[in-house]
């Protein structure tokens, strides 16, 4: 029985390919990098696999090594568009994830793990959210982050369940072994002539038009809406949108005047703000940690954990940026818990230390036969009242 619920509630499967790289060499490399997810129905593979092999043997070697690449076209426009309109005639759908690298700030992104690890959960955190997928992406083997990024997926994106088998929900495979995967290729590739700028095409217009007969849809990161857009509805559980609001609203004002900035310490304070934005959109309560922060920040270990809470975290704070702490780490506050955490965990820190200036208030009034009271300085009078007003 619980077998058969598995088969009934996995019923689609979805084959991922990429177009563009990790590089942030705008000059000589891509300057998007394009996730394309051919989403079918699992019980139409077998036929669907049958159709696109004919539209392999007609625009391609009929030797069944000969695989759909983008590649191959390259700038042939008008082959292109032939072999789209063949496509998409058969029996898939696609959802596409572009991302504008020219845009991304932070240190981490310029390394493969951090690249691959945030920008493909994009794509991933849609898949699993809405249904029970299975999910093949094209294998490289140029790509040593594979066996860290499956991992990943299983930990952040795939969640098993009663009725379902974690193990079997996700997979790298060779094209070569999928014509499926090699139309998923084909369809990043095509994006990549509209979207980047070293293989946008003149008929990029006529490709968007194809295509859109399938696309599902198309999540643009960084998205070109208002950051606020990207609040949550108020529908989700734990959520204030007064509080939420004004977090975004605020980090918003921040982010725009400062993007341009060239101040180091100001850089880092963006990059962590958009690194809190990004998880945001993937997960509304997850916090970061510390350490996949600084991570992020600047992976060859030259920003210090000091640095981080004095230079980015403190000075955000006495900006009025409205950062959510706890021992799981940072995030956006969107509802009263998160507020409290924040204050709870200071309440802790702060309560202790006051604790701690007392008791040297106290053993330097015996010492010294109260004739000196360490807080009988100007500079401390808010301190005193503190403790005085107990």
């Amino acid at each position: 029985m619980e077998n058969q619920h598995k088969n009934q509630r996995k019923n689609k499967m979805v084959f991922v390919a990429e177009a563009g790289n990790n590089s942030f060499d705008f000059d000589n490399d891509s300057t998007h990098f394009i996730l394309a997810a051919i989403i079918i129905e699992k019980e139409k593979k077998a036929q669907l696999t049958l159709e696109i092999d004919e539209v392999r043997k007609k625009y391609f070697q009929k030797k069944p090594q000969s695989e759909i690449k983008s590649a191959k076209v390259g700038q042939d426009d008008d082959l292109r568009k032939r072999i789209l309109t063949d496509l998409l005639a058969l029996d898939f759908q696609i959802y596409a994830v572009v991302i504008d690298k020219q845009r991304l700030y932070g240190e981490g992104f310029q390394y493969k793990k951090s690249f691959y690890k945030f920008l493909s959960g994009l794509l991933y955190k849609e898949l699993y959210r809405t249904a029970d997928v299975e999910v093949c992406a094209n294998q490289h083997s140029s790509n040593p982050f594979m066996k860290e990024f499956t991992k990943y997926l299983h930990a952040n994106h795939i969640k098993p369940d009663l009725f379902s088998d974690a193990n079997a929900s996700f997979q790298f495979a060779s094209s070569k072994t999928s014509n499926i995967l090699q139309v998923a290729d084909f369809v990043a590739g095509t994006l990549a002539c509209i979207h980047d700028k070293h293989q946008k095409s003149t008929d990029f217009q006529e490709f968007e038009k194809l295509l859109a007969k399938k696309l599902i849809g198309t999540k643009f990161f960084p998205d070109d809406k208002p950051i606020l857009e990207y609040a949550p509805t108020q529908k989700e559980e734990n959520y204030d949108p007064d509080i939420a609001y004004a977090a975004l609203k605020l980090i918003s004002t921040y982010i725009n005047d400062k993007k341009t900035s060239t101040i180091e310490e100001e850089k880092q304070q963006l990059a962590f703000l958009n690194l809190l934005l990004f998880n945001l959109r993937i997960d509304l309560h997850k916090s970061v940690s510390t350490k996949e922060i600084i991570s992020h920040l600047a992976q060859e270990s030259d920003i210090s954990e000091h640095f981080f809470r004095s230079n980015v975290i403190a000075k955000l704070r006495d900006e009025g940026i409205l950062i959510a702490s706890s021992q799981k780490g940072y995030k956006i506050p969107v509802c009263e818990k998160d507020v409290y955490q924040f204050l709870n965990h200071s309440n802790s820190i702060i309560i202790n230390m006051l604790r701690r200036v007392e008791k040297a208030r106290e053993m330097i009034a015996l010492a010294t036969g109260n004739k000196l009271d360490i807080l009988d300085k100007e500079e401390y009078h808010k301190l005193k009242n503190l403790l005085d007003a107990k």
